[in-house]
This record gives C-alpha cells, structure tokens and sequence, in this order.
C-alpha cells in the first residue's frame, strides 16, 4: 500500500474521489494535518452491534492499536472530515470502470498517450498511476505535481 508524502497529496486533493468514498473494510486512511508521518490508519471491519473497527498505526514500527467506534454517524462525520481515503490498486481499478488487463494497460499507456511522461516516470507505484489515470478518465484532470488541473 502506497502512504508515500506523493500519494498522499494526490489523494488528498482529489476531490471527486474523497467525496463518493463511503468507509469500508479493508480501507487506508491517513491523517489530515498529520505530522507523525507514520500515523495511518486501516479500517479492519464494521460490525452492527460494535460498531467500526480500526487499528492505527502510530510509530514507525509496526505497533497497532486496535480502537472501536460505536457510532456510525458520529464516526462516520468526523472520519470523511480528518482523513485522507488512500485507495488501493483495486478500488483505483473499480473506480474506472476498466478490466484489470485495460486499466494496467492504461497506467502503463497514460505517458505516451497524454504526454505526461515527466509526471509518469516519476511514479514509484502503481497507485500513483491508478489514481491518475481514474482521474483524467473519469474527472478530465492532470496531476501537475501539486494539484490536480483540468
């Protein structure tokens, strides 16, 4: 799972993708403000008569702290208000609507097909890559290194 500072901030300003993400199992979040770099957060299960289950990753070991949430609508508010969703490869893939074998061959097409060769080699995961091309796909907007432009 892709939590690089790059990512991070690509997730965090698409906007079209943090708005329709509604918390599921197996989600990544990270921190809004964060300044312990290695703070994240996975969501391990929603069950209705506990609530949501999560375990935080605190330290830069792999120390985690499991943590329970009996309110959906008071965890559910403040979550999409302080967390960035970082999709993994699947749910980049779902989210454009592709196969796999068309939405691999996009991320590995997207440089040469919309020029953006200087963004692209500088991708370290394919989550990089996903997030990308779901967004021009799917919102017309190019990841200059900063914010996402249309």
């Amino acid at each position: 799972m892709d939590d690089s500072p790059e990512y991070i901030k690509q997730c965090e300003k698409a906007e079209e993708i943090q708005k329709r993400h509604f918390i599921t199992a197996g989600d990544w979040y990270y921190p809004k403000n964060c300044l312990d770099k290695y703070e994240k957060y996975y969501i391990v299960a929603h069950d209705f008569d506990k609530g949501w289950s999560f375990e935080e990753n605190g330290d830069a070991g792999n120390c985690m702290r499991p943590r329970v949430c009996d309110d959906d609508q008071l965890f559910g508010a403040w979550w999409q208000d302080n967390q960035v969703w970082l999709p993994r490869q699947d749910q980049l893939q779902e989210m454009s609507g592709y196969t796999w074998v068309e939405f691999d061959t996009l991320c590995l097409a997207t440089a040469g097909r919309y020029g953006l060769s200087a963004i692209l080699t500088s991708l370290e995961t394919k989550e990089q890559a996903g997030i990308i091309v779901v967004m021009l796909e799917k919102h017309g907007k190019v990841w200059d290194g900063e914010q996402w432009q249309t």
